[in-house]
C-alpha cells in the first residue's frame, strides 16, 4: 500500500524534472500507480475508503429471518448447531461449505441481541434426536 511519504517524494522527485519511471522507482511504487498520483493530487491517506456497496447476493440472506428466529427462542445455541438445523430447514442451499461464515453471522446475530451470549456455550439438541438422558 503507497504511503503519504511515497508520494511527496514522488512529487519531489518530479519537481527535479525526472522522468516518471525513475521517479516512481526511487520512490518505491509502480510507474503506473506513480501516473495515477501526479493526475489525483491526492495523498493516498485522503482516499475514498472502504465500498458500501455488496459485490455479490448474499448467499445466506435467504436464511436470516431462520437464524433470527433460531437465537430469539434460543439464545445460547452455538453456531455449529444453528448451521446443522439450516441445512436440514435449507436443503440444497449453498449452506453445504459455508459453515464458518454461518458461525459468523450467527455469533454476531447473537450478540447483537444479548453480549452475554458469546460467552454461554449451550448445545441443544437437534429436532428429532433423542435427547433424553438415562436418569438412574
Amino acid at each position: 500500500m503507497i504511503q503519504d511519504g511515497q508520494v511527496r517524494r514522488l512529487e519531489k522527485l518530479l519537481s527535479r524534472e525526472m522522468s516518471l519511471g525513475v521517479a516512481a522507482l526511487k520512490a518505491g511504487m509502480n510507474e503506473k500507480t506513480a501516473r495515477k498520483y501526479r493526475r489525483e493530487s491526492q495523498m493516498p491517506s485522503e482516499g475514498t475508503g472502504k465500498h458500501w456497496w455488496r459485490t455479490r447476493p448474499d448467499p445466506s440472506g435467504e436464511v436470516w429471518e431462520a437464524v433470527e428466529k433460531h437465537l430469539k427462542e434460543h439464545p445460547g445455541l452455538q453456531a455449529k448447531t444453528l448451521f446443522e438445523r439450516l441445512q436440514r430447514e435449507y436443503p440444497g442451499n449453498s449452506l453445504d461449505e459455508r459453515h464458518g461464515p454461518t458461525s459468523r453471522m450467527a455469533r454476531s446475530r447473537a450478540a447483537i441481541a444479548d453480549p452475554r451470549v458469546l460467552m454461554a456455550h449451550t448445545t441443544l439438541p437437534l429436532a428429532g434426536a433423542a435427547s433424553h438422558a438415562s436418569a438412574g
